[in-house]
């Protein structure tokens, strides 16, 4: 079930409150509130409509839809009834549901890229929150953690656990706590948009980079081991560079097949030398000229 496609989601909200995490130009966003507003009032897009409505030349309209298509944002789709402006993928995310504990949640832990919120009924008919809780963090110490109780559960003893596990909140599900459901939503979110830290799980060991100091990411001989070269050291990790670029941030591009850099820590492109220059003075011979168009886009933006 997508939570986005609820009625209780307000889409226009979310993209308001979110607007400076979503690393796109001034364009884009209002690209995006445009065509998500014309869909709220089921009116038809098309792009002499948006170039009108935006004051903008047909050229500068092209690369903002590319731009928000290559980030996963839009999707452009030609069927019968004409040309759709699909933007679901700004707030796509899943809900699962389990009624008791078992594997399936904690399996969720263990897929370092991907983001969580958990919210957990305090009693379940084969243990409790705080059982699933612990167990959660034994690897994620990022994804908030909800806990939903009755009224007369021992208050003493939750903000005990409150502290030790980080849980977010707990709520106590009377008549009114419904109304408290979107605002909790909201500090989930935030909790996860702030995050300025990648963690990693390989092995028995666990990794947290923080974005800004991860330099690059270059694959090594073996196919499916990377190195991560960062501020504080190199880091060799068991993943594929396709699966870890996957869910960096949007700084990240490709400069060769086998080379990711993190664009606001590249001082120069030496397109002659095939060769990009660090913040930190490093040379890394792994620029390909394939990538030239994109990465002077990027630049430029």
């Amino acid at each position: 079930m997508k939570i986005y496609k609820e009625a209780y989601f307000d889409r226009n909200a979310w993209l308001l409150d979110n607007m400076d995490k979503l690393n796109v130009s001034h364009l884009e966003f209002l690209v995006l509130l445009v065509i998500n507003f014309c869909q709220e009032h089921n009116k038809e897009i098309n792009l002499d409509f948006l170039c009108e409505k935006l004051q903008v030349s047909p050229n500068d309209l092209d690369k903002a839809l590319a731009s928000l298509s290559g980030k996963g944002y839009l999707r452009i789709d030609i069927n019968e009834k004409g040309i759709c402006y699909d933007i679901d993928g700004v707030f796509d995310f899943d809900i699962v549901k389990y009624d008791k504990i078992c594997d399936g949640i904690f399996e969720k832990c263990e897929n370092c890229y991907e983001k969580h919120v958990f919210l957990l009924d305090y009693y379940l008919p084969n243990g409790t929150a705080v059982d699933i809780a612990r167990k959660i963090r034994e690897d994620d110490w990022d994804s908030p953690i909800v806990i939903f109780t009755a009224e007369g559960d021992d208050n003493v003893i939750l903000k005990a656990y409150k502290k030790r596990l980080q849980i977010l909140d707990f709520i106590v599900k009377d008549e009114d706590y419904q109304s408290n459901l979107l605002e909790l939503f909201d500090l989930c979110l935030a909790q996860l948009n702030y995050s300025e830290k990648f963690s990693y799980k390989n092995s028995f060991m666990s990794y947290n980079f923080d974005y800004d100091k991860i330099q690059y990411i270059y694959k090594l001989n073996n196919e499916r081991r990377i190195m991560v070269v960062t501020d504080n050291g190199s880091y060799p990790l068991t993943t594929t560079l396709k699966k870890f670029y996957k869910h960096l941030t949007n700084n990240y591009v490709y400069t060769h097949k086998s080379c990711i850099v993190n664009m606001a820590r590249v001082k120069l492109f030496d397109w002659k030398n095939s060769k990009f220059v660090l913040d930190s003075g490093e040379e890394v011979y792994m620029l390909s000229r394939l990538r030239r168009k994109e990465l002077m886009e990027r630049e430029n933006r």
